[in-house]
């Protein structure tokens, strides 16, 4: 029985250091699994934090191969998509017994394409000395393999065409000369990547995987860049004699839209980077793009988005898999207010005239440009970006505002002396002309200086300037998101006057006040259609709101231009069976005895408003307003 007893207790004994031993071996167990998760979370989470910061060079001591191609690969990446470093959303490591992986989202931006997001995950494995991230290029992107690349691929839509009223195409397509590789034709690799690096920008890497391509498709005509026009003709000479680069081009202008005013139209060519800036995203360095007149102002509209992807390539570029698509936006097209018949007629009414000159028309009902000519056709576009003193033309405005301030009727008795001395300063009329006492309707439409003079003195300079803005003096011509204007166009300038003699030139028009040729027919279709808007050069977007002038004032007016026609000083722009109204202007700039004067006439029939302008031309109603005439009488 004892002996029993004592067996008992041996095996009690041994059951309870078992027990112990596996309680023992369990928190030794427990505590290596902790060091462990301590160790392998030290070890994704330092590779993580590298990765974000953009430490690449580190993450290969943290692998377990250290001389695997970590930093290329990821670099890669970077260079491939165009981002200067990824973003990196690390999720809750998770543990196996001798594996942790920690699931990552990347997010990037694909330069000039879009965002890109995308999950994979990154694994460290428990090797002798600790633990160590299990690098491969799945790391990078789950579909990645090795020896396999990243590629960006980036092309912009056709771009939409540019419209005449009517319909009619004024450019379509591309005005733009795809440089290119025929690889029968190569002679020295170097020699064709030196010359089209130089001349053209394009990549050395774009070119020799170009040359691969053109070897493998022998009478084939391979791209690998692409000009404007204006600047292939800059290097084509440079470019001819390389052996095996061949051209392939296409203007983007049609004939009807080469007859029309180049500076509307505009031109497309690589954009410039300030444009780049500009535009922002999606656009590139190298892009190319409108860079003037509608093609610049309506970029986005004809431009449309460019379509994209990201892929995985193999050697020698064989396309493995797809791994992100970005879908473009497709233009649309532009609807110019242009009109070639009426643009044909414009500068046809201008190719007799031996100095230069400018002419624009518009449509008073809703300000849209018709016509813009210059003379010479090539080289300033004065119609546009000139900026002259408005002379006499100017008494339109000033008449607005001594009507709303009434300080004069039509019949009013003013004076028109051969002098009259405002401020100091003595002021004439053209060739010393005396009308004595009259109506201010003769003072209007014989356009005398010194009754102006005088009854401009009797305005504050506030209400002159209060006039002038009415009439879109100062005032902005908007943008062309609004729908409203192109890039640079000038309008007019009225600075308000500081005394009473700068008063008084500026009403009549001289002194600091400038307009283009544009702006002042604006003023005149203002009066016609009972007021003001900036020019339209597209019917694109909402048209902007009308200053109105009062209905009373506008209709004097027209009876006042009506009348310069019938028997003042616009008898030159009449036309028979056509009712006609405007306004002669003799503008004085420069220096002499006598001044030298710019011809000036604005004016408007049924829903034509026009300004003519010709430098140095002298007397507006001798020079000016016999080229309206001729425009309103090839009217049907």
């Amino acid at each position: 029985m004892r002996k029993l007893g004592i067996v008992l207790l041996v095996a009690a004994l041994a059951l309870a250091g078992v027990a112990g031993y596996r309680q023992w071996d369990r928190q030794q167990g427990l505590a290596q699994r902790q060091r462990d998760a301590e160790l392998a979370s030290a070890a994704v989470e330092g590779f993580v934090g590298a990765w974000r910061r953009g430490r690449y060079d580190r993450l290969a001591r943290l692998t377990t191969d250290p001389g695997a191609p970590v930093a290329r690969t990821h670099r890669q990446l970077l260079r491939a998509t165009g981002d200067q470093r990824v973003e990196l959303d690390a999720g809750d490591i998770r543990m196996r017994v001798d594996q942790a992986w920690m699931p990552v989202t990347v997010s990037l931006e694909v330069a000039g394409l879009g965002p890109w997001r995308y999950d994979t995950r990154v694994t460290a494995v428990s090797a002798g000395n600790g633990w160590s991230v299990a690098w491969s290029p799945e790391t990078v992107h789950p579909e990645l393999g090795s020896g396999q690349r990243f590629q960006r691929v980036r092309r912009w839509p056709p771009r939409g065409m540019v419209l005449a009223e009517g319909g009619r195409t004024l450019a379509a397509g591309s005005d733009l000369v795809r440089i290119g590789l025929r690889g029968e034709r190569v002679r020295r690799r170097r020699a064709v990547i030196a010359a089209l690096a130089r001349y053209t920008g394009a990549e050395p890497r774009a070119v020799w995987a170009g040359l691969d391509q053109a070897a493998n498709r022998p009478g084939t005509f391979v791209a690998v860049t692409t000009l404007s026009r204006a600047d292939f003709d800059e290097v084509v000479d440079e470019l001819t004699p390389v052996p095996g680069v061949f051209f392939d081009g296409h203007e983007r202008l049609t004939a009807l839209g080469r007859r029309m005013p180049s500076n509307v139209i505009g031109r497309v060519g690589r954009l410039s980077d300030a444009q780049v800036a500009q535009l922002g995203d999606p656009y590139l360095m190298g892009d190319v793009g409108g860079v003037s007149g509608l093609e610049g102002a309506y970029e986005r509209r004809l431009a449309g988005r460019p379509n994209g992807a990201v892929r995985i390539v193999g050697r020698g570029g064989r396309v493995v898999t797809t791994v992100r698509r970005f879908r473009g936006l497709q233009p649309r097209s532009l609807r110019a207010t242009l009109d070639p018949a009426l643009q044909r007629r414009a500068q046809a009414a201008l190719s007799a005239v031996g100095e230069p000159a400018a002419m624009v028309v518009l449509d008073p009902r809703s300000a849209t440009v018709r016509a813009v000519a210059n003379a010479p056709v090539a080289g300033f576009d004065r119609a546009l970006f000139g900026r002259y003193p408005p002379g006499s033309t100017f008494k339109v405005v000033t008449t607005t505002a001594l009507l709303a301030e009434d300080v004069v009727t039509p019949s009013t008795s003013v004076t028109c002396p051969v002098s009259a001395t405002v401020g100091g300063r003595s002021f004439g009329n053209a060739e010393g002309e005396v009308l004595g006492s009259i109506p201010f309707r003769t003072a209007f439409f014989r356009s005398c200086n010194t009754a102006f003079v005088q009854l401009a003195d009797r305005l504050r300079p506030a209400q002159l300037l209060a006039a002038a803005e009415r009439m879109g003096f100062n005032v902005g011509y908007g943008s062309p998101r609004e729908g409203t204007s192109l890039p640079g166009v000038v309008g007019g300038s009225f600075p308000q006057p500081r005394d009473g003699a700068e008063q008084a030139e500026a009403a009549i028009g001289q002194g600091r006040v400038t307009a283009s040729p544009l702006h002042m027919a604006s003023v005149a279709a203002a009066i016609a259609g009972g007021g003001w808007r900036p020019p339209r050069f597209a019917t694109a977007g909402p048209a902007a709101q009308r200053l109105p002038l009062p209905a009373r004032d506008a209709a004097v007016l027209r009876r006042l231009m009506h009348l310069v026609v019938r028997q003042g000083t616009g008898t030159n722009a009449a036309v028979p069976g056509r009712r006609i109204a405007g306004k002669t202007g003799t503008a004085e700039y420069g220096s002499g005895d006598p001044l030298p004067t710019h011809a000036w006439f604005i004016g408007f029939s049924e829903n034509l408003a026009v300004a003519v302008v010709v430098e140095g031309g002298g007397f507006g109603g001798a020079v000016a307003a016999p080229l309206a005439a001729d425009f309103f009488s090839a009217l049907k």
